[in-house]
């Protein structure tokens, strides 16, 4: 896609490492997810949905926290508690994956969320985040969880 304010889409996508077996509700879900999104300092847009593959069928509710620097991670399986200075100095903002927003199939699932946040990447041309997985679930492999950003970068 090309022409007016943007230059093209980009979709990219990450498999947080993350634990085989049980999450609390509110816990991490995997670790840092690092999106390469442009290709020069602070390549930035629009990030227009975010889309997530459950390999375990869970459809389960996430928050999908974003940054446009590397914030302090919070360890897999324990409590999400991202810092105030990350959250105050370099978020992006959230996506939230409802289980309105779950297509079930036979063996997993995708979540498609709509949504429209501006952003700028780092000098790298990335953006970071982290999944919180809301309401806990039991995961059977650490590649269960692809997470896909769908984002028209400025030209």
């Amino acid at each position: 896609m090309s022409g007016g304010p943007f230059g093209h889409n980009k979709l990219s996508s990450q498999t947080p490492v993350m634990t085989a077996g049980i999450y609390s509700a509110n816990d991490a879900l995997g670790g840092l997810l690092t999106f390469q999104i442009g290709s020069k300092p602070d390549n930035g847009g629009v990030i227009m949905a975010a889309i997530i593959i459950d390999k375990a069928k869970q459809t389960k509710r996430f928050n999908l926290v974003l940054f446009n620097q590397e914030p302090a991670v919070t360890a897999d399986n324990t409590a999400y508690a991202p810092t105030d200075q990350n959250l105050e100095a370099w978020s992006i903002g959230h996506i939230p994956i409802d289980t309105q927003d779950w297509a079930s199939f036979s063996n997993n699932a995708m979540a498609t969320k709509p949504w429209v946040l501006p952003f700028n990447g780092d000098t790298l041309g990335r953006i970071y985040g982290q999944l919180q997985e809301l309401d806990g679930g039991t995961y059977t492999a650490t590649n269960d969880i692809t997470v896909k950003l769908s984002v028209l970068l400025n030209t």
